[in-house]
């Protein structure tokens, strides 16, 4: 899997070759290659308001979300397994550094990984463990990071060794919210034990076990944020996006942060969303790259329904200095009935070597050549069915 940081300095060779005036352009794909069955939370049909439980397994309908229920994902198991997949660690990309630069310590190879879309850590987990086993003799050993659902600040280091499981404890907060169709987990592994020199070049074999140790609490009816509005207002605000140079990504390396690139919408996306219209303002877009052509950005967004992949916004339409961008939303992309924050994000890009100049250093691969910066104003609508042109032309007019 892909960490949400790798997918956007992933973008830097996505889009070298697509780059179009005010948009366009295409995503990093997808990584990893688990193939388990999808737990994203649907509802249950037939149920009453006396024994309403989601299960997972059936259709959603509007008789459940209009009255409490619980959300019974592990349908009478006690260990679930999340994830079975591979992992590549490297010495040369860029997740190798983080123990160099975030516990000074001489340690390369690492690899940062999410769930798979569609599978979270259920209401009711109580317990992880995480069984990493490897053979290749260029991985001299291996620490665990982690974070849970509840912040985006990574645990300290834990040796973990090859085959045997490690596990902790998993608070009620750190769960996934009930219908989430992807995971706020991430993790991390890396050379070496806790303060120690190591290397890790090679594949390991992960595998993610949750056990049930907690009740399933019974949930309100799903919240109706349309009310038979045709829209709901996600935001309305002015946005400062940067793009990293050298020097800045490095520092980043140091802080262990995980906050994918872009910003969220003020409001949740309701999970009955069709479309989104967003009209960006642009006030001014600069580079330290003395050869770039600051009209080529793109403008890419990051769906609830996945932790890595961003997508390419469609241009609807554009004046001098403003663009809409009209985007469709497909079962599961809204946030979570319950969410308090979005899982959605916008970013807007600017590639600083978009025309293939020059520059006068070779760009690392874990970072760009040169900073940059995007001003504007975003204002975003989120609609419970398609938008004709009345939709666009009031969007971009800014009278809805």
């Amino acid at each position: 899997m892909s960490s949400p940081r790798a997918v956007a300095l992933a973008l830097l060779l996505v889009l070298a070759g697509l780059a179009g005036c005010l948009g366009g352009g295409g995503g990093p794909k997808e990584g990893g290659n688990a193939t388990l069955a999808s737990a994203a939370p649907t509802k249950a049909l037939n149920a009453t308001a006396a024994n309403a439980t989601d299960d997972g397994s059936q259709a959603a309908n509007k008789t459940l979300g209009s009255v409490p229920h619980n959300h019974d994902y592990w349908k009478g198991r006690e260990r679930v397994t999340i994830l079975d997949a591979d992992e590549a660690l490297s010495p040369t990309g860029r997740d190798s550094f983080m123990a160099t630069f975030g516990e000074t310590r001489p340690a390369l190879g690492a690899v940062s990984f999410t769930l798979p879309d569609g599978q979270i850590v259920f209401e009711g987990t109580g317990k992880m463990e995480v069984t990493a086993t490897w053979s290749d003799p260029t991985i001299s050993g291996l620490s665990l990071r982690y974070h849970g659902a509840d912040t985006r600040t990574f645990t300290d280091p834990a040796q973990i060794s090859s085959g045997a499981p490690l596990g902790f404890e998993v608070k009620a907060e750190q769960s996934d919210e009930p219908h989430s169709s992807s995971s706020k987990w991430a993790f991390v592994l890396e050379a070496g034990a806790p303060g120690t020199p190591g290397v890790a070049n090679g594949n390991v074999h992960v595998k993610i076990d949750i056990v049930k140790m907690r009740n399933i609490e019974l949930f309100p009816a799903h919240p109706d944020y349309f009310a038979q509005k045709p829209y709901v207002k996600l935001m309305d605000k002015d946005v400062d996006v940067k793009g990293n140079g050298m020097a800045e990504d490095l520092q980043a390396l140091a802080s262990r942060d995980d906050a994918p690139p872009g910003f969220a919408p003020d409001h949740v996306v309701p999970m009955e969303t069709k479309t989104i219209l967003v009209k960006f303002d642009v006030k001014s877009v600069t580079s330290q790259n003395p050869t770039a052509d600051l009209s080529k950005f793109y403008f890419l967004y990051r769906a609830a329904d996945t932790a890595f992949r961003y997508r390419p916004a469609n241009v609807s339409g554009h004046e001098e200095k403003a663009v809409l961008y009209k985007i469709p939303v497909g079962q599961g992309q809204g946030d979570a009935f319950y969410a308090k924050t979005s899982q959605w994000l916008f970013y807007p890009y600017f590639q600083d070597n978009a025309q293939g100049a020059q520059v006068p250093l070779p760009c690392p691969p874990f970072g760009e050549c040169f900073s940059w910066e995007i001003q504007g104003h975003v204002t975003a609508y989120a609609f419970n069915s398609d938008v004709g042109p009345e939709a666009l032309a009031k969007a971009m007019a800014g009278t809805l």
